[in-house]
Parts: structure tokens; C-alpha cells; sequence
């Protein structure tokens, strides 16, 4: 997925505050504001699932 691609359908990414300050391992609530969408509160694990792969992927080809 291209960054294009991503900014067409994402309007804007907000990463909360982690639980402890400086651990690796502390969750963090990352809201995703879809472009005429929203916010989809109860999304499904598995497209969540899918979601992450892409993002990881993307990652490591930039």
C-alpha cells in the first residue's frame, strides 16, 4: 500500500499515551479517522489483523 493510497482513505492517525512512560511493551490506543467513514469502533480482529500486516509491510519496504 502506498502512501498515496493511504492518504486517500485516512484523514487523520492519533496515538494516545502509554500506560508506563519509557517500556516497550505498554499498550497505547491508536484511533484511525477514516476519510467519509469515521471511526470504526468494533472492528473485527481479524481486518485489525490485516491492517497491522499491511502497516509492517509497508514499513519495511520504505
Amino acid at each position: 500500500m502506498t502512501p498515496e493510497l493511504l492518504h486517500t482513505f485516512i484523514k487523520r492517525i492519533e496515538v494516545g499515551e502509554r500506560v508506563k512512560k519509557y517500556s516497550r511493551n505498554a499498550p497505547q490506543e491508536i484511533v484511525i479517522h477514516y476519510r467519509d467513514i469515521g471511526i470504526l469502533d468494533d472492528m473485527p480482529q481479524e481486518l485489525e489483523d490485516i491492517l497491522i500486516q499491511v502497516a509492517e509491510l509497508d514499513l519495511e519496504i520504505a
